[in-house]
């Protein structure tokens, strides 16, 4: 799993779909479904990365789906769960993605609530992930920042550093 976030990181969509779909067997054959589901959100970003959101839109389904009959409880990354369709949501010019992005951000907090000072912020900044969902979420909320989370992950309101491109979506054709 790791291999296919950090080669989607670097721009390398063949390797991580290539690691998203190894890490997909080895957890079907694992009888793992907390984790099959992030290798199919891999496999979400990577469509939404190569422009096909036919495929972008299947794999989020599969996912959203997951996220509303079970439990993210055993899953590594749950709010990558939640940012990828988002993203893809977003993509498609669905109403739904800040809905995502909130449930994200608010995962995020719940967890982080359980930390030290120093611990949260770590937490909340260590992973590209996280910071993609503070990012995303903030933008949705436009300038808006009441809880101060702008100051706790060292970015402007309504923009976010987004050094791997996590939040650069190909914009939905305008309708006519």
């Amino acid at each position: 799993m790791l291999v296919g976030h950090a080669a989607l990181g670097v721009g390398q969509p063949a390797a991580a779909a290539e690691a998203y779909e190894q890490a997909l067997v080895i957890d079907q054959q694992a009888g793992a479904p907390h984790l099959e589901i992030e290798a199919v959100g891999g496999l979400a970003r990577v469509a939404l990365d190569e422009g096909d959101f036919v495929r972008a839109a299947t794999r989020a389904a599969d996912v959203l789906d997951f996220l509303t009959t079970g439990s993210t409880e055993g899953t590594e990354e749950p709010a990558r769960l939640y940012l990828t369709c988002g993203r893809v949501l977003e993509a498609l010019g669905d109403r739904r993605a800040p809905g995502l992005y909130g449930a994200a951000h608010g995962l995020l907090e719940e967890q982080a609530a359980r930390l030290d000072a120093a611990e949260r912020q770590d937490f909340l900044q260590r992973l590209p992930a996280h910071r993609a969902v503070a990012a995303a979420w903030l933008a949705q909320r436009g300038a808006e920042d009441p809880a101060g989370v702008s100051a706790l992950i060292g970015v402007a309101p309504g923009r976010g550093p987004d050094p791997a491109g996590v939040l650069a979506l190909p914009q939905p054709a305008a309708s006519v």
